[in-house]
């Protein structure tokens, strides 16, 4: 009985001790993330910084693909004023050539590259700062970490769109000091490629009013060796065009650009 009873006592001795030292291992694990033990050198510095970087090249990468996406199924453009647009399948998709009274051809609207990676610009700094880049929850106890200005510069290429980021970080401790600025991610959406595509069936709807897309899309297979896919759907009085590139990025899910030739109700 007594043996018995001071066996018990020692597996309760242990299992409290055991107890005890998971607490501690935990509360050590969680200490050195977020206080910095010891002296730093640049290299432990440097090191710091790498889940940093990967934590906004992840955020370009989320915040980026879907305003690409929205881009493209909104004819180039982000913010759609009234009368420059018309709803098709829950997007607002813009006319990119509006109607003559009694003419077969069309108005051209100018839509630059330049304009579109502006917008891109604008509508992502916003939202990064807003929704998802946060350094400071990256800091620890006897460190100084800074951060500076965000500029974006968004690059788009004829099969992928690059968005570059200049964003100043530095993080100190005693004298040791690593900095960090430079960030990029690569989206491999065709919207530069569409985009020619649309210019060239844009300068023929504005001087002919009608557009071959079965010839184009076989023309432009053939010289690039990417299977074009060009359609109009007729939704009076307007022709809704619909263009992608097949696998690009993939065939379940390609990327579309579409957009509205304005016709005259009869």
């Amino acid at each position: 009985g007594i043996k018995n009873m001071l066996k018990r006592g020692q597996v309760g001795i242990f299992a409290v001790i055991g107890i005890i030292v998971i607490v501690l291992v935990i509360l050590f694990l969680f200490i050195r993330t977020r206080v910095y033990i010891g002296p730093a050198t640049q290299q432990d510095l440097e090191a710091e910084l790498i889940p940093i970087k990967e934590h906004i090249e992840n955020c370009l990468l989320e915040k980026a693909e879907p305003r690409l996406r929205q881009i493209g199924l909104q004819g180039g453009y982000i913010a759609t004023p009234e009368n420059t647009y018309r709803l098709y399948n829950g997007n607002r998709v813009s006319f990119l050539c509006y109607n003559i009274d009694d003419k077969p051809y069309c108005r051209q609207r100018v839509l630059k590259l330049g304009d579109m990676e502006q917008q891109l610009e604008q509508v992502l700094k916003e939202e990064l700062l807003r929704q998802c880049i946060n350094v400071q929850s990256f800091r620890k106890l006897g460190t100084a970490l800074r951060q500076g200005e965000l500029r974006l510069d968004i690059i788009i290429g004829e099969d992928s769109t690059t968005i570059n980021a200049d964003f100043p970080i530095s993080l100190a401790k005693g004298d040791a000091k690593a900095e960090l600025k430079a960030f990029s991610t690569i989206i491999n959406y065709p919207l530069g490629r569409l985009y020619n595509a649309v210019r060239d069936i844009l300068n023929v709807e504005a001087e002919t009013g009608s557009f071959d897309t079965t010839f184009y899309s076989y023309q432009k297979t053939q010289l690039t060796n990417k299977l074009y896919i060009a359609q109009i759907n007729p939704i009076y009085p307007d022709e809704l065009y619909i263009l992608k590139i097949k696998d690009a990025p993939s065939e379940e899910d390609p990327y579309i650009f579409q957009f509205f030739v304005e016709g005259e109700p009869q």
